[in-house]
């Protein structure tokens, strides 16, 4: 029996309307810079139709800095509001 162990980095992220959370978004990057989970959820399926365009940006926001942050190019943390 052997035991392996990895240390990862964990990016999450919020999509709100109105101070509701609608989408969340996590993902894991190994220390060698690759992504190694990607999860995004819809919270609030009515919110999120009635908002798609403002939630999809955040989720293209959340996806643009993880890929930085994988790549490492990110030197900072974004946060951009829906609605």
């Amino acid at each position: 029996m052997s035991l392996t162990s990895t240390q990862q980095t964990t990016v999450t992220g919020t999509s709100s309307v109105a101070s509701k959370p609608v989408a969340s978004m996590t993902a894991s990057i190994t220390t060698s810079g690759v992504l190694a989970y990607l999860n995004v959820n819809i919270n609030d399926a009515a919110t999120y139709a009635d908002n798609k365009a403002a939630v999809r940006a955040d989720i293209q926001a959340f996806l643009t800095d993880l890929f930085n942050k994988e790549d490492g190019t990110d030197t900072t943390t974004s946060t951009t509001q829906a609605g």
